[in-house]
């Protein structure tokens, strides 16, 4: 399949993804602020508040950077709250955000679209082990699924406006997603935002793994 493609695409889509992963970067950047939320739980990262009234969380490295939206932090209790930033940390601890990072770093050179590493290093893995670290940590599994249960809740029944979905690592709650563009529908696939979302299970998902650890 991939052999029969023009090399157009392959130029052309390696511009696309570098581009919205310029443009989802200097998002993120200029609409979230660093605020300690050590009195929720103590992360080894620095801690990051998004101006977003919806549903996201994800972790970036380097450097170390654990980042949840406003809208979060107003819709759940500090306990559930604690539960979102060690499944954050945990992405951290495992090297995924710094996987997540190289992989968009390096596709260009590999002339292949990040997706194709996403999906070669099993990041639909790495979200249920994430969800494993933060048990550990918080050291409540009932607290966990208590915590998935309420965010898909909220997902199900609030409608936002659509943020960033950058990388695996960093990827809104969100349920309802917009419209993807022309030029998505085209690269989407290869060089999109496809493996993103599908690199995440369902809360559903989660939720039974998590059961099933019991």
């Amino acid at each position: 399949f991939l052999i029969g493609l023009p090399v157009w695409f392959f130029l052309f889509g390696l511009l696309f993804q570098a581009g919205r992963f310029a443009r989802a970067g200097s998002a993120l950047k200029r609409n979230s602020c660093q605020k300690d939320l050590s009195h929720i739980l103590d992360v080894e990262a620095d801690t990051y508040v998004l101006e977003y009234d919806g549903l996201y969380a994800g972790a970036v490295t380097p450097p170390d950077i654990v980042i949840v939206s406003e809208g979060l932090l107003s819709r759940l209790p500090d306990d559930m709250i604690a539960c979102v930033l060690a499944h954050e940390e945990g992405h951290i601890k495992e090297g995924d955000s710094r996987l997540s990072t190289y992989s968009m770093l390096v596709s260009p050179f590999l002339l292949t679209g990040s997706n194709v590493l996403y999906s070669l290093f099993s990041f639909r893995e790495r979200e249920f082990r994430a969800d494993d670290d933060a048990v550990s940590k918080i050291g409540d599994r009932q607290m966990m699924y208590d915590t998935l249960d309420e965010l898909e809740g909220i997902s199900v029944s609030e409608s936002f406006e659509k943020v960033p979905d950058p990388s695996p690592t960093l990827v809104s709650m969100n349920s309802d997603r917009e419209e993807p563009s022309a030029l998505e529908k085209v690269f989407g696939f290869y060089y999109g935002s496809f493996a993103v979302t599908e690199a995440h299970p369902s809360f559903d998902e989660r939720k039974k793994q998590i059961n099933m650890e019991t």
